[in-house]
């Protein structure tokens, strides 16, 4: 478990540090979202 969390975390490091500060305009298959903006999460 601790692996695979560290692997998701250099995977998500080393997609904003491609990210060229443009969001897709077409998204399609299984992919999931670089961030989480769920309310929940924001109000803490």
């Amino acid at each position: 478990m601790l692996l695979s969390t560290g692997i998701s975390i250099l995977l998500q490091q080393q997609a904003i540090d491609k990210w060229d500060g443009k969001f897709p305009t077409v998204m399609g298959g299984e992919t999931l979202p670089l961030i989480n903006l769920s309310p929940e999460q924001l109000a803490n």
